[in-house]
């Protein structure tokens, strides 16, 4: 099984300097495309993503959305054609094998651990919560549970995707609408979801809840401070760490990189490896039931625990401030060098 090949750089390399500060470490890219992925790269590096981008790019894009095609097929014709007590297991099972084979065409490699602790008559989980590192966390961990997930709103409309997410019963959110569909509604709906699977158990027709409470994507070297919403209902829940591989070219994490040039750059990537850990379920105390900061806090160090991945205190608040940071840097570079070249070409 072949893996990327590394490529030595810092979190600085060759990109606009920007003094490193404790508060933006989460979101501080460490791979070889630098700030926001637009280094000054070498010229074997530039003839490679050309070489891919024309090889290899545009036949991932192609299986992969074929995966999704196949995936929306294969879920109608499983409803219209299997008896309901049937298609609580088909379903699931179809989908997740789909998920996984878009994950493979996209050339993410991905391994599971357990960690040992979990025992046979332990209380299953309600729900499960993650740190967040990339939009590939999703695809990832639908692959392994056929899990819902809170998404926003007007995805249940869109082509082959709205289908899936309906089936997925994901809890649609409109943060700028007040009452059941803003997120004050959306925390209601999970906790209240979360409380019917504590009591009913998984029976194959309700999905577990996949959240991410710490509210925004990191670099994957820390966990941020949690927020509360997983943690209202007070259930037993399963945390699970993904880890990508911090050594290799590309780093698939969405920090401070554009969307569509890491997916770009992802695509021309040969393997991307990743390693996703499932801890023991983590069952509260009566405080922890009565304290949800408490109970997400107590998991948050439960998680860095088994992972080893650093605290910090940054929020998203503090990623939007670093982006702007960035910007500035940016814009102000580029300006300098306008302004260099006009007074050069005055002296010449």
């Amino acid at each position: 099984m072949a893996g990327s090949r590394n490529v030595p750089a810092g979190p600085h390399a060759q990109g606009p300097p920007l003094e490193s500060q404790s508060q933006y470490a989460p979101f501080e890219r460490n791979d070889a495309y630098g700030l926001m992925g637009k280094a000054k790269l070498p010229l074997a590096e530039v003839i490679r993503l050309v070489i891919m981008s024309v090889l290899v790019a545009p036949l991932r894009v192609v299986t992969s959305v074929g995966c999704l095609i196949l995936c929306h097929a294969t879920l109608r014709l499983a409803e219209a054609l299997l008896p309901a007590s049937s298609r609580t297991s088909v379903i699931p099972a179809l989908g997740s094998f789909w998920c996984r084979a878009c994950a493979r065409c996209l050339g993410l490699w991905v391994t599971w651990e357990r960690i040992d602790g979990d025992r046979p008559d332990e209380v299953p989980a309600a729900g499960l919560v993650c740190n967040h590192g990339s939009w590939t966390d999703i695809l990832i961990h639908l692959g392994r549970y056929w899990c819902s997930f809170a998404a926003r709103e007007g995805t249940q409309d869109l082509a082959l995707i709205g289908y899936i997410s309906k089936k997925l019963q994901c809890v649609y959110v409109n943060r700028l609408k007040p009452g059941n569909g803003g997120s004050a509604g959306v925390s209601s709906q999970i906790r209240e979801r979360m409380l019917t699977a504590a009591k009913c158990g998984h029976n194959g027709t309700d999905r577990l809840m996949l959240l991410f409470p710490e509210g925004t994507t990191t670099n994957g070297r820390y966990l941020l401070p949690f927020k509360t919403g997983a943690f209202l209902a007070g259930v037993p829940l399963r945390p699970i760490v993904i880890k990508y591989d911090q050594e290799a070219r590309l780093s698939p994490c969405w920090d401070t990189i554009n969307v569509w040039r890491l997916f770009w750059l992802l695509l021309c990537q040969p393997l991307t490896r990743i390693t996703c850990v499932e801890l023991p379920v983590y069952v509260p105390s009566k405080e922890e039931q009565a304290d949800p900061s408490l109970y997400a806090e107590n998991v948050r160090q439960y998680m860095m625990k088994y992972s080893k991945l650093k605290a910090s205190s940054a929020t998203f608040a503090t990623k939007m401030e670093y982006h702007q940071k960035l910007l500035g840097k940016m814009l102000t570079g580029t300006s300098a060098e306008r302004a260099a070249a006009a007074e050069s070409t005055k002296k010449d």
